[in-house]
């Protein structure tokens, strides 16, 4: 049980630490000028 309640954590903090990267790249990439012509 202990091994399955901390796997559920450690995956809870995965979860937790790619959204913040992911929010972190957006910000990152959002402040940049994109140049609009495509």
């Amino acid at each position: 049980m202990f091994l399955l309640i901390h796997r559920g954590q450690i995956i809870e903090e995965l979860i937790h630490f790619i959204t913040c990267t992911l929010i972190f790249l957006k910000t990152k990439y959002l402040n940049i000028p994109i140049p609009q012509s495509t």
